[in-house]
Formats: C-alpha cells, structure tokens, sequence
C-alpha cells in the first residue's frame, strides 16, 4: 500500500467499515499465513473457541457469513486439523463443530497479534471515545440483528429493464 489512506466514500458506513475491516485483516494476514489460516477461518475459529462448540447455523448467525460458505470455511478448518465435526446423539440432523487442541493452539498462538492489532488501531481514540465506538457499534447491531423486518419492510428494488 502506497500513500496516505483516507475513504473514498467518506461518510458512507458500509464503505469505511469495509475498509477498516479490509485494513485490520491485511494486517493480521502476515500472522495468520505461516498457519495456513485466512481471516475467515481465524474469525471461524474465535467463535468455535469462545462457544467450545456451534452447529453451522449458530456461526452463520454469529460470524455473519452465509451458511454456504461457513461449511467451505469448517471443511477447510477440519483439512488442517483445526476443528471437527461431530453429529449430535439425540438428534443426527445436526452436526456441531468443536475446535480441536491444535486449533486452540493457532488460536492461542494468534491472539496477541490480533489484539495488538486492534489496540493501535484504537490507540488514536480516548479511552471513552474508543468504548463508546464499540457501545455504538454492538447498538447496530443487535438493531439490525434483531428484526429482519427492518430490512425488509420496503419492497425490494428490481433491476432495471434494457431498452432495446
């Protein structure tokens, strides 16, 4: 990356957090390569590692990820040894999907990168500002996490027709 970085869409929250969170995940790129683990999997991971165990819908849900895609992300957490999948005793529908002690160690190994990472990025904020941020944040949220009719009370747009 070269040159002073600023939005360029300054003001639009879905771009400037997408930023922020393309520029927290090149950082961390450098840490997480030698394990052979992408952002995905690692933030994948964290949630395994916080929840001891999910099925693939609770980290769809709580990574925000399609469910499609968090079962491409565990297949290739199993490939590497870094979780497993187990289906339930009293219900084989469901499978759940536990880190395994060699993905609590990459995790392990990972996490002072990550949260130093996250520490300078906030060191540019006061104590208060930086909590605040978060409070403002997680307000979000769970706003638009709580009600999918949020989202969905207004038809949805069509693309627009060719004219021939």
């Amino acid at each position: 990356m070269s040159g002073p970085l600023r939005p360029i869409m300054p003001g639009y929250l879905p771009h400037v957090l997408g930023q922020l969170m393309n520029l927290l995940n090149y950082w961390l790129i450098d840490h997480l390569r030698p394990l052979d683990m992408t952002p995905q999997q690692f933030r994948v991971l964290q949630v395994l590692a916080a929840k001891k165990v999910a099925n693939i819908g609770e980290l769809s849900r709580d990574v925000v990820v399609e469910q499609s895609v968090i079962s491409r992300i565990v297949d290739q957490l199993e490939e590497k040894g870094y979780a497993f999948r187990k289906r339930r005793a009293l219900n084989a529908r469901i499978v759940d999907v536990r880190p395994t002690p060699q993905g609590n160690e990459a995790l392990r190994a990972i996490e002072p990168h990550a949260r130093a990472i996250v520490a300078e990025t906030m060191r540019v904020l006061s104590k208060r500002e930086a909590e605040h941020l978060i409070e403002m944040m997680e307000r979000m949220y769970r706003h638009l996490g709580a009600d999918r009719r949020v989202l969905t009370s207004r038809p949805l747009l069509q693309a627009p027709t060719r004219s021939a």
